[in-house]
């Protein structure tokens, strides 16, 4: 067995062997807990609570323990002091990935913030989970994070932004099929028109969300409902709008986080004046620091009107104005622009990184390429002017032969002649247009000089049938009876090697002396095929 196969499959041996010997329960356990923490995440919650710390001695356990447990928290509502927990699953996989984690943790890391009221942190933390792409990020996920971005530009007064992350929300929600989250979507688009009066366009989502308002939850109804009436209370007579903000306080009054605040202010409107006093002591009582507090201040500004204390109105209004254009709004609103803006200059450095890499890597490549084909040239330049060089030698040394041995037969003679006539040709003519061609024509005259010996055999065989089927007795090839034919021609062996070349001259006689029996101490092989051919020939 090669070395390689046998370290290979001892290396498999050992991973089976300790990937059946881990004996840490963790790993089957939080797999357990995640195939039903999506529909029962309180469940999950006391699952993972309940597993021994201990046993998470890795980096990669203690951030997918991170991860899931910050899941459950933020799915059953439950806030957490701090960002310690789920920093760890980020600090992890930033670094190792994959995306759907890596975009997860983000995402997560930013709820926690959006919990703590750290607007700028959530939102970066947003910003990094949507520069991810990966056709594994669920779109539920993608559609909550664009909900989630939008009410932060919404709570720092930024139309354009919040509706823009609205609208992708409800793109997004379409596609995953998740109606409950579309109306949100709408819902929030709908609120940035009520706030900034785009009378246009708030009654074009009305007429949008009107059919589909008994589909949704009345959490959903809820907002629909304040917000028409908030949109229509300016035109409507006062005894209608008591009428409608009284059959709203009927409805939804039983809800958690209901809006008595602008309910407060519907009944300034309407005149109902003592029922705008009862629904913004209840607003009051909801918050800690009511004068601080713009939704506060806003509903006291419409009932101080309604009762016609216009000094408390003003000195509410001029509060609320100095809330509203305090510098940590204008901070805020100037900080998230800076860190889409730096997040989108990041991502296309990046890009511009990786088209450069790419760039230098193909000029690489292309450089490689060059490198090798000129080497390759090189090296065949090299090689035909070595065979020029060789061919020049067989030409002078054959021209030689001719003329200096006058007993060489006529047919052999004739052979030779054009083997010197062809290299004669070929040394004379203007050098081709190519290296390719050269290296073909130069091919061809030197595979001639194989076939050489071949054709006198085959002469011989035709004139001296006797003597070669002798050779062929002896196993000798069409090559080696060539040799031999010019051997009994008078050729001797230095010469014959000027024809081919000396080291397949070397060869074929070793072979030959070889295949007839003739060891180092015996007579020269030239005398034995003379003698040879006498005595078939006799």
């Amino acid at each position: 067995m090669k070395p390689t196969l046998a370290r290979l499959l001892v290396g498999v041996a050992f991973l089976s062997s300790v990937i059946c010997c881990d004996k840490n329960p963790v790993r089957a356990r939080l797999a357990d807990i995640d195939s039903y923490a999506a529909s029962n995440p309180d469940s999950a919650r006391r699952a993972l609570e309940a597993i021994d710390q201990d046993f998470l001695n890795t980096r990669k356990l203690k951030a997918q323990y991170a991860l899931m447990l910050s899941t459950a928290l933020s799915r059953c509502k439950i806030k957490v002091p701090n960002d310690s927990l789920i920093n760890i699953a980020v600090d992890y996989y930033k670094t190792f990935g994959p995306a759907k984690e890596k975009f997860l943790s983000y995402y997560y890391q930013g709820r926690v913030y959006d919990d703590l009221e750290d607007y700028e942190s959530a939102m970066l933390s947003y910003l990094e989970a949507e520069s991810i792409h990966s056709k594994k990020i669920p779109l539920r996920h993608l559609t909550s994070l664009y909900l989630l971005k939008g009410d932060i530009y919404q709570h720092y007064y930024d139309y354009e932004k919040a509706v823009n992350a609205f609208r992708k929300a409800q793109s997004l929600a379409l596609q995953c099929d998740w109606k409950s989250n579309y109306f949100n979507a709408l819902l929030g688009e709908l609120a940035q028109n009520v706030i900034f009066e785009k009378q246009k366009e708030a009654d074009s989502l009305i007429q949008l969300i009107m059919p589909f308002r008994d589909e949704m939850p009345l959490k959903a109804q809820m907002l629909f409902d304040i917000r028409r009436l908030l949109l229509s209370r300016s035109r409507m007579p006062q005894d209608s709008l008591y009428a409608c903000t009284r059959a709203f306080e009927d409805s939804y009054s039983s809800l958690k986080n209901f809006q008595w605040d602008v309910l407060s202010s519907c009944y300034s409107k309407a005149g109902a004046l003592s029922d705008a006093e009862r629904a913004l002591s209840h607003y009051k009582e909801q918050v800690d620091e009511p004068n601080n507090d713009l939704r506060y201040l806003k509903a006291y500004v419409a009932l101080s009107d309604s009762l016609g204390l216009h000094h408390e109105s003003q000195k509410a209004n001029a509060t609320f104005q100095e809330l509203l254009g305090m510098q940590a709004y204008e901070k805020g609103i100037s900080d998230l622009r800076f860190m889409e803006e730096r997040k989108n200059r990041d991502n296309n450095s990046k890009r511009m990184r990786r088209v450069i890499t790419l760039g230098l890597l193909a000029i690489f490549m292309f450089c490689i390429l060059v490198f090798l084909e000129l080497r390759k040239r090189r090296k065949q330049k090299e090689r035909i002017g070595v065979l020029y060089d060789s061919l020049k030698e067989e030409y002078a040394q054959m021209s030689a032969l001719l003329k200096n041995n006058s007993n060489i037969q006529d047919e052999a003679r004739s052979l030779l002649g054009q083997r010197v006539k062809s290299l004669a040709q070929f040394l004379s003519a203007d050098p081709p247009s190519s290296l390719s061609k050269v290296a073909d024509q130069l091919d061809s005259l030197t595979e001639n000089r194989k076939e050489l010996l071949e054709t006198i055999g085959l002469l011989y065989a035709m004139y001296h049938p006797a003597f070669v089927n002798s050779l062929q007795d002896f196993g000798l090839s069409n090559k080696e009876i060539g040799y031999c034919c010019l051997l009994v021609l008078g050729f001797r062996t230095g010469e014959i090697g000027d024809v081919i070349n000396r080291s397949s001259s070397y060869h074929i006689s070793s072979a030959i002396r070889q295949k007839v029996g003739l060891g180092p101490n015996d007579t020269n092989l030239s005398i034995f095929m003379k003698k040879l051919f006498k005595e078939k020939e006799s």
